[in-house]
């Protein structure tokens, strides 16, 4: 005896088995990984635009304070008070660019070697070790004439004030 199917044209057996969709490929990616990676694009611009403007700006504000320092102070003027002031430009510069903790402490030779350690850097141009001499000890000297403290004049002076600015702000 043979087995034969008992309902011949079932509906039934023209049916396939189960089948499982393509596997889903790793491109193009859904629109939630483009607006993810939109996003974080966005933030990082967004975080170096601003960066970059608040340094300029700080960069902006020094030289503009430091050209008033120039106009201000004149030829004639007590150059120790003039020096005094530079440092102390240069000493709030300092605090806004490196950190209290790591500039308020600094006075004298610590912050003689500071500004020659940061005047360095990014530049050709060496800092002189007279000029941070002279921004160390001016605040601390009593005023008076400016021909006991050194032989360098005062537009180099400025000039190594500003170029310290422009490297570190």
């Amino acid at each position: 005896m043979s087995i034969e199917n008992p309902r011949p044209g079932d509906p039934l057996d023209q049916i396939r088995g189960l089948h499982l969709p393509e596997e889903i490929g790793f491109w193009p990616p859904a629109i939630g990984w483009w607006l993810t990676a939109g996003l974080i694009l966005l933030v990082v611009v967004g975080t170096g635009i601003l960066i970059l403007a608040r340094r300029r700006s700080l960069r902006f504000r020094a030289l503009r304070e430091l050209e008033d320092l120039k106009t201000r102070w004149s030829s004639d003027s007590d150059f120790q008070t003039m020096a005094a002031e530079v440092s102390m430009l240069l000493r709030r510069i300092a605090l806004k660019r490196y950190g209290h903790e790591t500039v308020a402490g600094l006075y004298g030779e610590h912050w003689q070697e500071f500004l020659s350690r940061t005047g360095e850097r990014r530049s050709e141009e060496a800092w002189d070790p007279d000029i941070g001499r002279i921004l160390a000890l001016a605040p601390y000297a009593p005023p008076g004439p400016g021909n006991t403290w050194s032989p360098l004049s005062r537009e180099y002076l400025l000039q190594k004030a500003e170029h310290w600015i422009e490297v570190n702000s």
